[in-house]
């Protein structure tokens, strides 16, 4: 996989990087069969494949991570802000503004 590919991969979302990853764990399978009955010629398919999910799982973890730690931020800029300033807070939740 290129560098290229591997930056592109950055920009698709967790389910897609998921339906990718199902696709090339199938690939892996069928290779691995074809070697066995001695119809595959090149073996280091079977390699780059397999360096092919293990590269689209580590993505996939990246993103769950930032997702989670995107959530863990804004839920702690919001209790900061609701101790500074209460008036910002309501305005913030929708409460605020004007009568």
């Amino acid at each position: 996989m290129k560098t290229k590919d591997k930056k592109e991969l950055f920009t698709k979302t967790a389910s897609e990087l998921k339906k990718l990853l199902d696709e090339a764990k199938k690939s892996v399978v069928s290779l691995k069969f074809d070697h066995q009955q001695n119809k595959l010629k090149d073996t280091r398919s079977i390699f780059n494949k397999g360096k092919e999910v293990a590269i689209l799982k580590s993505i996939i973890n990246i993103k769950e991570k930032m997702e989670t730690l995107e959530k863990t931020v804004e839920k702690e800029v919001k209790t900061v802000i609701k101790k500074a300033n209460p008036s910002v807070a309501k305005a913030l939740d929708g409460k605020g503004g004007k009568k």
